[in-house]
């Protein structure tokens, strides 16, 4: 089902022994539109420190309740290894907590992924994940630049969203299907770029580049077309989806 990755933030991260912090940030890939990581931030547990978790381990996305599950403990993750600065997580760093925790990463061949959670501080970022045909684990490579197509959902939410140099609005939310962890849609506010500031909806298809150094995102979207669209409604859209030809035995409890 589509759902918001605004609405998602702040909810409690439980692990199998208790609470383990709130998400506070998405990191996706604005190549492939997929969700790799929340950010965790652990609060007053293990102050001043955050935990990637991939999508690919969560257990239960519990919206009634306002959690999310992880098959992890709290032992495991006070004692999983740190990064000490705030510079980006380079190849080098991230295959060493791969092979602390003996797990296979997220890129490798399907059927072998297996559950991981990475420890970082805030403001890392992860690197560009190699390819690799070998059963084992790949060779940590001295690769020391960040991923540049992996972005922050926090730090896109400041972006102006831009046609052919025309400023269309500002971002506002995204919104993603809770069952691939991919983005759908960017949802971005007018404002008074419009004689009635309104809510948009565009595609990700329709997204043709994010630019952090500018602040920007491109998409191929006209403002005639925003003029004439109807305005973004997320209540809407998620009655639409618990409609029984949709979503059958769905009940609108359940929901955010």
């Amino acid at each position: 089902m589509l759902r918001s990755l605004t609405t998602l933030q702040g909810y409690v991260i439980e692990a199998r022994d208790g609470h383990v912090g709130r998400i506070r940030d998405f990191l996706f890939e604005d190549d492939t539109w997929e969700i790799r990581y929340l950010v965790d931030d652990t609060g007053h547990w293990l102050p001043g420190r955050k935990v990637l978790i991939p999508t690919s381990i969560i257990e239960d996305l519990d919206w009634r309740d306002e959690a999310i599950k992880v098959p992890m403990t709290k032992e495991e993750i006070e004692n999983g290894p740190g990064i000490e600065t705030d510079a980006p997580v380079t190849r080098q760093m991230e295959m060493a907590l791969f092979e602390h925790y003996r797990w296979i990463p997220y890129w490798a061949p399907y059927g072998m992924a297996q559950p991981m959670i990475v420890p970082i501080m805030p403001g890392a970022a992860i690197s560009p994940a190699p390819e690799f045909e070998s059963d084992t684990h790949p060779p940590v490579r001295e690769e020391r630049s960040a991923d540049p197509h992996l972005q922050s959902f926090n730090d896109v939410m400041s972006f102006h969203v831009m046609h052919e140099g025309e400023d269309l609005g500002r971002m506002s939310d995204m919104i993603f299907d809770d069952a691939t962890w991919e983005v759908a849609s960017f949802v971005f506010d007018t404002g008074q770029m419009l004689m009635r500031g309104k809510r948009i909806q565009v595609e990700a298809e329709r997204v043709r580049g994010i630019l952090p150094d500018q602040g920007k995102i491109t998409v191929d979207m006209t403002k005639e077309e925003t003029e004439t669209c109807p305005s973004f409604n997320l209540t809407q859209l998620i009655q639409e989806q618990l409609k029984p030809e949709h979503a059958p035995g769905v009940h609108a409890g359940n929901v955010r």
